[in-house]
Parts: structure tokens; sequence; C-alpha cells
């Protein structure tokens, strides 16, 4: 019997928002900041990156009208600042005109042919524009110019992998062949950055998808290592035995995570997501509790039986 249990992303995302660290930077007040660069243009009109920097924060409030504007300005100028390209083709981007924005970007580059923040703007541009086979080749290009490339940066990568190829491709494996090719790329992304959660992530739901469930538990017991807050992982790892068809050690495994989250300090046990993760839990053991269990005989031989610890 199938036993309704929160999806796999439910968890995942249960799982980041108990176990990463919140970020601690604030997000400077938009409104704020636009009001201050407005008094300072009052006090010296001539300063073009004065102007630069308001647009920036127009295009982050959506007035992209007047970050133009605010470009244009500053052009006139300086003509030479900059910066004031790859700008110009940010706020371009947001509003919607992906080919003038590829223009600029490409004139960006035709002047600074590496320049790694140009070459990351081109290939998500072309990723956007559908462009799959462009964008692959451009992310590549992007993340090994890159000095510090992002989780993010291989996060678009493995998107841009698993799209179709432009002319498409009719192949009878042609998808599997996809995300094989970005499971490599996360992988690669993890070999330069180290454990990062979300690559993990993703890497695991195509292990599943190519049917490697051992991989998969590999990968992420991997990162229950380096963590003090077990019960989540157990959650995970119940999930995953589940989807490799073992519900009995589904189960077990649960309730050891149910177990491991009782033992919490109440500081921890008290957030609205840790409580719905346990609501979660005990309605699952409780629907579980009369299913039949597994045997041996509907065990992959991917993954290696449950040992108690």
């Amino acid at each position: 019997m199938k036993v309704p249990f929160p999806p796999l992303p439910l968890i995942a995302a249960l799982i980041l928002l108990l176990a990463l660290a919140p970020l601690s930077a604030a997000h400077e007040d938009v409104e704020k900041r636009i009001a201050d660069l407005t008094e300072a243009l009052r006090e010296d009109a001539g300063d073009a990156s004065l102007y630069l920097q308001r647009a920036e924060m127009l295009r982050h409030h959506g007035r992209w009208d007047e970050a133009f504007a605010d470009l244009e300005r500053a052009a006139a100028l300086e003509p030479d600042l900059p910066g004031l390209t790859l700008a110009s083709a940010r706020v371009a981007d947001d509003a919607g005109h992906r080919g003038l924005a590829l223009e600029l970007v490409d004139r960006q580059l035709a002047e600074a042919p590496g320049d790694p923040t140009a070459l990351r703007q081109r290939a998500r541009l072309l990723q956007q524009l559908a462009r799959s086979d462009e964008a692959l080749a451009a992310w590549n290009v992007a993340l090994q110019a890159s000095p510090a490339p992002q989780p993010d940066d291989y996060l678009a990568r493995m998107e841009v992998a698993l799209m179709p190829p432009t002319g498409g491709d009719a192949a009878p494996d042609a998808r599997r062949r996809r995300v094989a090719l970005a499971l490599y790329g996360l992988d690669e992304g993890i070999a330069q950055l180290g454990d990062v959660p979300g690559l993990h992530f993703k890497a695991i739901e195509l292990e599943q998808e190519l049917g490697r469930h051992g991989a998969a538990l590999a990968r992420l017991d991997r990162l229950a290592a380096a963590s003090a807050r077990q019960d989540l992982w157990l959650v995970r790892r119940g999930d995953l035995l589940e989807t490799a068809g073992r519900p009995a050690e589904a189960r077990t495994v649960r309730e050891q995570a149910l177990s491991a989250h009782d033992r919490l300090p109440a500081s921890h046990r008290g957030t609205r997501a840790s409580l719905a993760l346990r609501a979660a839990l005990i309605e699952h053991l409780k629907v579980s509790r009369d299913s039949p269990r597994a045997t041996s005989r509907n065990t992959p031989r991917d993954i290696p039986p449950e040992t108690p610890r």
C-alpha cells in the first residue's frame, strides 16, 4: 500500500530550512538608497557614477524606464564609465528585452573577452532565450573563466543540460543522457565548492531518476555526517528508501527520525518548520502502522540493507 507522505520537494525544503544557517546580511532598503542617491545628485549632478548606482537601484525596484534614463545620463557624462554596458544589459534583461541585452553583453565581451561577469550574464541570457546548445557551451566557458563560481551557476548549467537540444533529440535514451550530463556537471561543482547541500539535493534527484538509489543514499549520508541534526537526514533517508521500494525500512528510519527529533532541545523543537516536520512524521507512521512489510524480494540490489546502529 502506498502511504501518503509529504512529497520530496517539501521534505527537501524543510531540511534546507532547518539545516542551513540563515543568511545574516539584510537587504538594503531600495527606496532609501534611491532617495539618498537622488539627494547626492542634487549636490553633484555631474557625477556619472551616481546615475549608474541609482539606475541599479531603480532596476531592483522594477522602474526600468527611469533606470534607462539614468544610464543615458551616465553615458552622456562619461561614455567609458566602467560597468555601464553590463548595467544597461541587466536593465534590458529585466525589462524583457533579452535580444538587446545579449547585444550589449556581446559588445562588452568584444572589448573584454574574458570578463567573467559578462560571460555569466551571456550564458543566462542564452538560457532564457532557450538556445540550449549555445547556453550550455556558454556556461562551460563562464565557469572556467570565473575566479569564484557560485552554486547557482552550477545549478543553472544543470538546468540547461536537462533542456532538449535546440534541434530536438528523438533518441530513446535522450533524456537519460541529458540527466547523466547534468549530474556530471553537478559533481564538477561539488568538487570545486565542496559539499554544498543544494548541489547534492539536485544530484540526489537525478540519481533517483537514473535508478541509482544507492548512490543517492551515499550522497545523503555524506551530508548527514557533517550535520548535528540527524533527525532531518533520517527523514530524507526514509524518503529515499520508500522511493526505492523499501517501505519497511523506510518506516523504521522514520521512527528513528521521530525519536531523534524528540531528543532535541525545546528551542529547536518549537519552530514552525520543526513542528510541521514532526506532524508529518506522526501522520505517516500512524497510517503506515498496519501496512505490509517489504520483503527482501522487493529490495533493489543497488541498495544495501539497513543495518542497526
